[in-house]
């Protein structure tokens, strides 16, 4: 009688990327998960700000209204928009100055980067503490775009901590 063969399943495992590591899918760092979750959840109140600014271009310094209004209109991108053009078409807006425009583009950036971090994939090299995100553009995801993964591939970035160095440097001293 033989023995029955063994079934292969998913694991979560690791793979390497070249000579630069063996990788873990994921953000297994707890400092970067830290920062993950804070810039994730500071986004809803960054939000609540843009209410007060689509107040003042509707000519409302209630901003109940205004927050009725904004939360109906579920993209960002059609909430930067409505507020783009009360901006530049409303004639009630001609007072508003050019840091109107400031805060309406920077709104869109911040959302554009929270998107990257959000829908990103992350990677955590399990030995070094080096955490990479991808994030998808026309010719794949980072990390495993083109031919042959590596981390130099377009759309992939090391993580780094505020002061720009990378986070391994870091890893395993970073506090919350």
């Amino acid at each position: 009688m033989s023995t029955p063969r063994k079934i292969k399943r998913y694991s979560e495992g690791t793979f390497r990327i070249g000579k630069g590591g063996t990788y873990i899918h994921g953000l297994c760092h707890p400092d970067f998960a830290t920062r993950f979750a804070r810039i994730i959840t500071e986004f809803v109140h960054l939000e609540d700000c843009m209410i007060t600014v689509l107040a003042v271009l509707l000519g409302d310094s209630d901003t109940t209204t205004a927050g009725y209004v904004y939360r109906s209109i579920v993209s960002p991108r059609g909430r930067k928009e409505l507020m783009e053009r009360l901006l530049t078409l409303s004639p009630q807006n001609t007072q508003c100055g050019p840091e109107y425009d400031a805060i309406i583009s920077e709104f869109w950036s911040l959302n554009l980067e929270r998107n990257n971090y959000a829908h990103g994939q992350w990677y955590t090299d399990s030995h070094r503490g080096e955490v990479w995100l991808t994030v998808f553009d026309e010719h794949g995801w980072g990390l495993g775009a083109g031919s042959g993964a590596t981390s130099h591939n377009r759309g992939t970035r090391q993580a780094t901590r505020p002061n720009k160095r990378p986070c391994h440097e870091d890893y395993g001293r970073c506090g919350p």
